[in-house]
């Protein structure tokens, strides 16, 4: 039987793509049987009124039904900002009921994604390793088992436990200079294929504020293991310009098929290497990576 956690969104300001989510999650087959908690940001102080009123929209949308079998309304006093907002919400619910499944309201799911979810999360319970399910996974070609391991995580509809939760650090600098002292930034960066330690920096320098690449970086030098599927079983649509992360983009995975569902059974607990080499040729081959393609094949061809 399964132990089915608790749901976060964080919502703000965005009550059309809320609406989207919140319907794909009521078609989910064990939405009924869950608790949702939603934590909608306040407005920023310089939000117009039409921003206050697509706020207030989405508080409206929250109550409007019983997208879940329970509903919770967590609204926000003041303006903590996406990173903040995340943070302390994931920790507060997994601190509570020692595991959390996390949306964020631009997003799609499939109709067994919460199955999915709660079956990893039941079945990996006890091995410490596995620090992260995933429930997107890049439109790959190339044919993959159901289910698998790598060490990157995805911030795309995701779930974990309190015993991995505690690992996160939100020290980007010092999570940055770890990544150097232990020799692991190239392994880090998909072995050359794209520079995500740009991020980290980013964050590390005060030029961004963001969380997942925190996330990533603490599961990683923890030498954590993320679960994900062969096919997502989540969509973003979020790249239209509205988000504050994702800019207005005719970004493929606004389109992407979904799986309807996944199965879950154990697998060996270790990085699958075809995944790693598939991953980072899906970044090598990105229209927007030229200059990790660059140094990815002058270093194969130098060194």
């Amino acid at each position: 039987m399964l132990n089915l956690a608790p749901i976060v969104l964080f919502a703000y300001n965005r009550p059309d793509h809320t609406r989207r989510l919140l319907a794909s999650l009521a078609a989910n087959e064990l939405a009924a049987e869950s608790a949702l908690w939603v934590f909608v940001d306040a407005p920023k102080p310089t939000a117009t009124a039409q921003d206050r009123a697509n706020h207030q929209a989405v508080l409206d949308l929250v109550v409007e039904q019983a997208w879940c079998g329970q509903v919770h309304l967590r609204q926000r006093p003041a303006n903590l900002g996406l990173a903040q907002s995340i943070t302390q919400g994931v920790s507060e619910i997994v601190g509570q009921f020692g595991r959390v499944i996390v949306l964020e309201d631009d997003l799609l799911v499939a109709p067994g994604f919460l199955r999915y979810m709660n079956t990893g999360l039941t079945l990996y319970a006890d091995d410490a390793q596995v620090m992260h399910i995933s429930g997107f996974m890049y439109p790959i070609r190339r044919k993959l088992p159901d289910t698998f391991f790598y060490t990157k995580i995805s911030c795309w509809g995701w779930a974990t436990w309190q015993r991995a939760w505690r690992q996160f650090n939100p020290d980007a600098r010092w999570l940055y200079g770890e990544l150097l002292r232990s020799k692991r930034l190239e392994s880090f960066n998909l072995d050359g294929a794209y520079n995500f330690s740009d991020h980290l920096l980013a964050n590390a320098t005060g030029q961004w504020e963001t969380w997942a690449i925190k996330w990533q970086a603490s599961v990683f030098l923890h030498h954590g293991l993320c679960l994900s599927p062969r096919q997502t079983l989540v969509r973003n649509l979020g790249f239209d310009g509205t988000g504050e992360h994702c800019h207005l983009d005719n970004n493929e995975h606004s389109t992407q098929p979904m799986a309807d569902s996944v199965a879950v059974e154990r697998i060996p607990l270790r990085e699958n290497p075809k995944v790693r080499a598939a991953v980072a040729r899906y970044y090598l081959n990105s229209h927007s990576n030229y200059r990790g393609k660059l140094e990815f094949y002058l270093k194969k061809l130098f060194v």
